[in-house]
C-alpha cells in the first residue's frame, strides 16, 4: 500500500535546512517558514535521517556534514534580506544571488517557474559590470538607483553572476520562487538538494 504524499515540496526542505545555522526551534521554524508543525516536524525528520542535524531539547542543530552542505550551498547562492524602496514597494521581496561565471539564458520559463511556487513575479539580471535586465526598455541602475545602490553595497556581484528578485504578497512565496529559480539555473544547488531530499 502506497504511503501518503508529503505535503511539502524540495524548495521547503532546502528553506528549512537553510534555516538552520545553529540552535533553531521548531517553533521558530514555523513562524519563518509559514508551514504548519507537523509539516516542519516531517521535514526535519528527513533532514536529520541523512544525518545533516541533530535535534535536542533546545532545538536543532547542524552536523558536521550539514554544516558542510550549507558551505557548499553558499558558494552557490547567497540570499539577502534587502528593503527595497523602488521596486514593486507595496509586496514583500526576496533575493538571490546564483554565483555563477558561465553566461546563462535568461528565460522567461523562470519567471513562470517562480510564479508556479506562489509569487506573483520575478526580475532576473546578469552582471556584467551593471546589472543588466534583458529588456531593451529598462535600464536598472536609472530606473530603480536607490535599490541598485542598495543591491550592490550588500552582494558585490561578479561578473556572470546573476540576480533574482522575486515579489509576492507574502514573504514566503517571494522566497521559494527566487529559489525555485535558483535551482534551475544551477546545477549544482538541484545536485545538492537531491542529497536532502
Amino acid at each position: 500500500m502506497p504511503g501518503n504524499k508529503p505535503n511539502y515540496s524540495r524548495i521547503d526542505v532546502l528553506r528549512t535546512f537553510l534555516l538552520i545555522r545553529g540552535n533553531k526551534s521548531r517553533l521558530e521554524l514555523v513562524k519563518k517558514l509559514d508551514l504548519g508543525e507537523g509539516t516542519i516536524r516531517s521535514i526535519l525528520d528527513l533532514i536529520k535521517n541523512k544525518m545533516l542535524i541533530v535535534s535536542t531539547n533546545k532545538g536543532h542543530f547542524l552536523t558536521k556534514k550539514g554544516f558542510n552542505l550549507i558551505k557548499n550551498i553558499n558558494s552557490l547562492i547567497e540570499i539577502k534580506d534587502i528593503e527595497f524602496s523602488e521596486i514593486y514597494p507595496e509586496t514583500a521581496k526576496s533575493l538571490v544571488l546564483v554565483k555563477t561565471k558561465e553566461k546563462k539564458a535568461i528565460s522567461v520559463e523562470f519567471r513562470d517557474t517562480a510564479v508556479r511556487e506562489g509569487a506573483d513575479g520575478a526580475i532576473i539580471a546578469q552582471f556584467n559590470k551593471n546589472i543588466v535586465i534583458p529588456c531593451p526598455d529598462i535600464d536598472f541602475k536609472k530606473t530603480y538607483p536607490n535599490d541598485y545602490r542598495k543591491i550592490m553595497l550588500s552582494l558585490k556581484p561578479e561578473k556572470g553572476n546573476i540576480l533574482i528578485i522575486c515579489f509576492a504578497n507574502e514573504k514566503s512565496n517571494a522566497e521559494k520562487g527566487a529559489l525555485v529559480i535558483s535551482l534551475k539555473i544551477s546545477k549544482e544547488l538541484n545536485n545538492i538538494l537531491n542529497m536532502i531530499c
